[in-house]
């Protein structure tokens, strides 16, 4: 890390940064492999007025609700390498890191009052067990995940077409509700989870094939809240019921490092 970052924790010391691609990689500006990010929470110590730490240089110092910080890894979209988001796959988190932002994201949740948590694939499905559990619902023992990988037995009129900014390779793709699963969320007050929201497509396709099939959809649930250009795309009524536990924003290529973009 850079003087303009916030000193390094332990584990972030120990990254090498011999490891980064090689100067002829588009994403070789400041960015650096990811192998111990996301493992440990950093003390409310440290700076927190993040204008003065522009430009942000390898990670970007997310603000947890009390004042911990959890660093996330900035990596250039594949689209445009200039342009960069602050990352967080929780599915390689510590299991103490997935534990605190689950409990935190279910204490921002429970005033919905949820009969029920939808699971969405990938990283939703990482966190949907464990917010469940946390609001110590009827259904702890279970929470309905839905998939991408369609089964023989699946019907397209229980699905919705999605996409990714991080995936963009993979072009559009369908996420499923398994039909067997579907007593268990119609006419039900249902919450979804996922890992964070940024076009937004995502989660305005999966609301609306929800509630095209019977759910009440009283809110959704996010670790990260990336930008905001999604809020657009899903809707000013339905924003407001969109809870998150930290903000990751978008970020653009500076001399230096990277700066916000709009």
């Amino acid at each position: 890390m850079q003087a303009s970052q916030p000193p390094p924790s332990e584990h972030q010391s120990k990254m090498s940064h011999s490891a980064s691609p090689p100067a002829s990689s588009p994403s070789s500006h400041y960015t650096e492999p990811t192998t111990n990010y996301w493992q440990e929470f950093l003390p409310p110590t440290l700076p927190t007025h993040r204008s003065k730490q522009i430009p942000f240089q390898y990670g970007y110092p997310a603000l947890l609700p009390d004042h911990h910080i959890l660093m996330l890894p900035i990596r250039p979209l594949l689209s445009n390498p200039d342009h960069a988001v602050a990352s967080l796959l929780v599915n390689q988190a510590s299991m103490h890191v997935v534990k605190v932002l689950a409990n935190l994201l279910a204490g921002h949740i429970r005033d919905f009052e949820p009969d029920v948590i939808i699971g969405l694939p990938t990283l939703g499905l990482t966190l949907a067990p464990l917010v469940a559990e946390k609001l110590e619902m009827g259904c702890i023992e279970r929470y309905v995940p839905l998939g991408y990988s369609r089964k023989f037995w699946y019907d397209t009129d229980l699905s919705a077409e999605v996409s990714s900014i991080t995936s963009p390779e993979l072009g559009q793709k369908r996420v499923y509700l398994d039909p067997n699963q579907l007593p268990l969320v119609k006419g039900k007050k249902c919450v979804i989870i996922d890992d964070a929201v940024s076009s937004g497509t995502t989660l305005r396709a999966t609301w609306d094939m929800l509630e095209r099939i019977g759910c009440e959809v009283v809110g959704c649930g996010v670790v990260m809240k990336q930008g905001a250009k999604w809020e657009e795309k899903v809707g000013k009524e339905r924003v407001e019921r969109v809870k998150y536990v930290i903000e990751s924003p978008l970020l653009e290529k500076v001399e230096g490092g990277w700066a916000f973009r709009s």
